[in-house]
C-alpha cells in the first residue's frame, strides 16, 4: 500500500482523496471549543486552492517559502501547497525573534511567506528590509491586522480564491504539477538544533529521504486509519516532519490539532491519542508533574500509589520490555486515571527522540503501563535506530548492526550510512566528506556486552577520566528533570577524576506549593532560592539522585539559579536543548567561584526580554556543597 500511493506527499494527499473523499475524516481541528473535522476532500481541496493562488502569485519550482505559526491545518495546507508546485517549504519555529529570524531568512532567501496571525507577520515585516526576495507575506489569522496597507501582505483566503479563479479557467492543472513532481525533488528546508553554533543549520531535504524516515517509523509499529494523533508543535523539526506530515499520510490516520499550545493538554485528554511522540524534556516534565501530584495528593491516594506503583515497576524485566498487566484493579484505581489525567489513556505507541533521557523516566511511565521506547534520530540521516515491536530495553535505542547502516567509530562516536541522507546544509559550506561512506553523527555511543546501543551524548560535551571512561552530563541531567522539584541542570565535570557540579533551576510553581504547605514566606524565585529550607530540599533531592548513580558521577556542588534558561537569551535552543558554549561563557565567574570554593557569588544576570528590552540584574547566587570525593 505505501508504494501505490505515490513518491510524494503531495501525489499521496491526492490518493488518498481520491480513495477517502469525504468519507473520512483527515484531521479534526479544535475552534471555539469544537471539534472541526477535515475530510481527505477537505483536505485536498484546501491544497489545491492554495497551491493554484500561488501559482498565480509566479510561485516556481525550487523557490522558498516560508511557513511561520502555531501548530493549525493551515501550515499543512501551507507545505503541501508549496511542495506540489515544486516548491521547498522552510519551517521555522513561532517564538523565535526577529533577529533569529533575520538570520535563518537570509540563509535561505525565501521568496515567500506563510504567517499565522499578526505577531508573525509583525515579525517578518520587521526583518522584510533584510530579506530582499520576498515578495509576498500571506496569512490565515486576520485579527489585528484589518488596518495593515503594506503592500507585502495578503490574505489566505484572497490567495484561495485566485487559485479557484485559477481552476476554473485550466482544469486539471494543479494535477499535471503533482504527476510532474519526482522523488528525488528537493522539498523541505529541516532546521537543526542548533545547540552547537550561532545559528541552526538548515538540512534540505528530498521527498525520497522524507519518505524512507517515515517508512522505518512504519516498520517498527505498523499505524492503520484507526490510529489518531495530536502533535503539539507544527511540523519544524525533522520528527514532526517523518509522523505529523509522512506517516498520517501513509497510513491514512487522523491528525488531531489543540485549539492551542495552552489547551494542548485538555485536548489530549478529550481525543485520547493512540501515537504520542516527544521529546525527552517532555517526558521528563510530565512524569516529574505527575510525582508531585502523587506527592501532594489525599491519603487515599497515596496508599493506592504505595499499593499498586511496587507492581507497576515490576511489570517490566530486567532488560526493560514491558509486561502486560496482571494487575486489573491497580490498572482502574490508580495508572488508568494517572495516563487519562496526561491524556495518555489510549496510547499504544510512545515515543520519545531529541537527547538522551534517563532510564528511571522511562521505567516511571512503564510502571503506569505506557510503552515508552527511545527512537535515535537524525536531522540529516533520517531515524537510525529503533526496537521492532512491543519488546525493547531501558536505555538503549537498539542492536548494533552495521548491516543496518550503524556502527560506532574508533573514536567512541556513532557513525551511520544511508541511501537516504539530507541534500546538503542550505546556504552554508559544502557538508564536508564522508570518511568510507559512514557520516558522523556528532554523539558519543557504546555497545553493551549484549550488543545492544547506549548513546551517552554529545562527543563535544564528554570529559575523559583517568580510568579511561568517560563522563556525558546528559543522561545526570535528564534525571535531575524527572524531580518534581527541579525545572532544568545544566550539569558539567572538571578534571580527570571529574569533579561534577550542577546549576539548577528549581520548578518555582511546585516549590511555591511546597514552601506555602509548610508556612515559609516568600516574594520571588529570586527569594525562594536563598531559603534555607528550599536549599535543604533541593540538597535532599541531589543527594537522593547521587544515591541511585555511580558513585564517581555524584553531584557534588551546585548553585540555584533564580529564573529559568530562556531561548531569547541564548541559553537553550527553540527545542530546549542546552547551548552550553554560551553558557560556559555568560556563567565563567559562577564557574570560577565554584572552583574557589565559594560559598555565594553576586552575579548580573540578563533577564528575559521585555518588549525587546534586555535588563541587567544582580542576584546573589547560593553555591551549596553536598559532599567531598576521597
Amino acid at each position: 500500500m505505501i508504494e501505490e500511493k505515490g513518491d510524494t506527499w503531495p501525489k499521496i494527499l491526492k490518493f488518498n482523496f481520491e480513495r477517502y473523499g469525504p468519507d473520512r475524516r483527515a484531521m479534526r481541528h479544535k475552534r471555539l471549543g469544537i471539534w472541526e473535522v477535515i475530510t481527505w476532500k477537505d483536505y485536498y481541496l484546501q491544497v489545491k486552492s492554495l497551491a493554484l493562488g500561488l501559482l498565480s502569485l509566479g510561485l516556481a519550482w525550487g523557490d522558498r517559502v516560508l511557513i511561520l505559526g502555531d501548530n493549525a491545518p493551515e501550515w499543512y495546507y501551507s507545505q503541501l501547497a508549496v511542495q506540489a508546485l515544486g516548491g521547498v517549504s522552510v519551517g521555522l519555529f513561532p517564538d523565535l525573534s526577529p533577529q533569529e529570524l533575520k538570520a535563518l531568512s537570509e540563509k535561505v532567501r525565501p521568496r515567500f511567506a506563510l504567517a499565522a496571525d499578526q505577531e508573525q507577520v509583525d515579525k517578518i515585516l520587521a526583518a522584510a528590509s533584510a530579506i530582499p526576495s520576498l515578495e509576498r507575506v500571506i496569512y490565515w489569522n486576520y485579527k489585528g491586522l484589518a488596518h495593515y496597507q503594506d503592500p507585502l501582505l495578503l490574505k489566505f483566503k484572497d490567495v484561495q480564491e485566485m487559485g479557484r479563479r485559477q481552476e476554473a479557467e485550466r482544469p486539471g492543472l494543479l494535477e499535471e504539477k503533482i504527476e510532474a513532481g519526482k522523488a528525488d525533488d528537493p522539498c523541505a528546508v529541516v532546521w537543526t538544533s542548533g545547540c552547537e553554533g550561532p545559528w541552526p543549520k538548515g538540512a534540505l531535504h528530498s521527498f525520497r529521504s522524507l519518505k524512507a524516515g517515515a517508512e522505518y517509523f512504519l516498520s517498527l509499529d505498523p499505524w492503520s486509519p484507526e490510529d489518531n494523533l495530536l502533535p503539539l508543535p507544527p511540523p519544524v523539526r525533522i520528527t514532526e516532519q517523518w509522523l505529523s506530515v509522512g506517516c498520517h499520510l501513509l497510513s491514512g490516520c487522523t491528525l488531531n490539532i489543540a485549539e492551542t499550545a495552552e489547551t494542548h493538554l485538555r485536548d489530549m485528554k478529550e481525543t485520547g491519542p493512540s501515537i504520542v511522540f516527544q521529546p525527552a524534556v517532555q517526558w521528563e516534565s510530565q512524569g516529574a508533574l505527575t510525582l508531585a501530584r502523587l506527592e501532594n495528593t489525599h491519603a487515599l491516594a497515596k496508599a493506592l500509589c504505595r499499593l499498586f506503583m511496587p507492581l507497576g515497576y515490576g511489570g517490566h524485566d530486567d532488560g526493560g520490555s514491558p509486561k502486560k498487566p496482571s494487575f486489573p484493579l491497580g490498572d482502574r484505581l490508580l495508572f488508568r486515571p494517572l495516563k487519562k489525567s496526561l491524556g495518555l489513556h489510549h496510547a499504544r505507541l510512545a515515543y520519545t527522540f531529541g537527547s538522551v533521557i534517563h532510564p528511571e523516566v522511562q521505567r516511571f511511565f512503564h510502571a503506569l503501563g505506557l510503552p515508552l521506547k527511545d527512537v535515535y534520530v537524525s536531522t540529516e540521516a533520517g531515524p537510525l535506530c529503533g526496537w521492532t515491536g512491543p519488546s525493547f530495553h531501558l536505555g538503549t535505542i537498539g542492536p548494533l548492526s552495521e548491516r543496518e547502516g550503524v556502527k560506532i567509530g574508533p573514536q567512541g562516536e556513532l557513525l551511520f550510512r544511508r541511501d537516504t541522507l539530507f541534500s546538503g546544509y542550505f546556504g552554508e559550506v559544502e557538508k564536508g566528506p564522508v570518511p568510507e561512506g559512514w557520516y558522523p553523527s556528532g554523539d558519543a555511543a557504546r555497545t553493551r556486552e549484549d550488543g545492544r546501543i547506549e548513546v551517552l551524548g554529545r562527543l563535544s560535551e564528554l570529559t575523559a577520566l583517568v580510568d579511561g571512561r568517560t563522563f556525558s552530563p546528559q543522561a545526570l541531567e535528564s534525571r535531575l528533570r524527572f524531580s518534581p522539584y527541579i525545572r532544568d541542570a545544566w550539569v558539567w565535570a572538571e578534571g580527570e577524576r571529574a569533579r561534577v557540579f550542577a546549576l539548577v533551576v528549581p520548578h518555582f510553581a511546585e516549590i511555591g506549593r511546597w514552601a506555602g504547605r509548610n508556612r515559609i514566606p516568600f516574594s520571588g524565585p529570586a527569594d525562594l532560592c536563598l531559603k534555607e529550607e528550599v536549599q535543604g530540599l533541593i540538597s535532599g533531592e541531589i543527594r537522593r539522585i547521587n544515591a541511585e548513580g555511580d558513585p564517581l558521577f555524584r553531584i557534588q556542588k551546585y548553585v540555584l539559579f533564580p529564573r529559568e534558561l530562556d531561548p531569547d537569551l541564548g541559553e537553550m535552543t527553540r527545542n530546549r536543548k542546552l547551548r552550553r558554549f554560551v553558557l560556559q561563557e555568560r556563567f565563567r565567574e559562577v564557574l570560577e567561584a565554584v572552583r574557589s570554593n565559594q560559598k555565594e557569588v553576586l552575579w548580573e544576570s540578563p533577564s528575559p526580554p521585555v518588549e525587546g528590552e534586555v535588563r541587567v540584574v544582580q542576584s546573589p547566587l547560593k553555591i551549596i556543597a553536598l559532599e567531598e570525593k576521597g
